[in-house]
């Protein structure tokens, strides 16, 4: 059975730093019986390190280009706003929260801070 997962921002800088917590979740096995997508947000958090060599914006392209990646559509839009009014919670984050639910996905994340939030989408800990 394929589920639908998207990776919180943090699990990209984790697999990028080759952290084991998020080692699983980048093998072969597993991205070739789930479908993984990645929010725009983190595509934008990723690639906007004032400090980022080329090197690594390279390796940062060559990593998202295996994904799917969801750009902001009305719907997503609408949630965000909706969670960001309702919870006071950060943009990014009501952003990243509004597009699991918009793909009925599972978010893969670090971020303690948005366990709250697991009556509105499922949510996996990578800790």
């Amino acid at each position: 059975m394929v589920l639908n997962f998207l990776y919180d921002t943090n699990v990209i800088i984790y697999h990028l730093k080759n952290d084991f917590l998020v080692k699983k979740y980048f093998e072969e096995k597993f991205l070739n019986t789930n479908r993984i997508f990645i929010s725009s947000i983190s595509r934008i958090e990723l690639l906007s390190f004032p400090e980022l060599s080329k090197e690594e914006n390279k390796k940062i392209n060559q990593l998202l280009n295996e994904f799917d990646i969801i750009s902001l559509n009305d719907e997503i839009e609408d949630s965000s706003i909706k969670l960001k009014k309702k919870y006071k919670i950060k943009i990014p984050d009501a952003i990243i929260l509004a597009t699991a639910h918009y793909l009925n996905a599972t978010l893969l994340t670090a971020d303690k801070s948005l366990y709250q939030y697991k009556n509105y989408i499922k949510i996996k800990s990578v800790l």
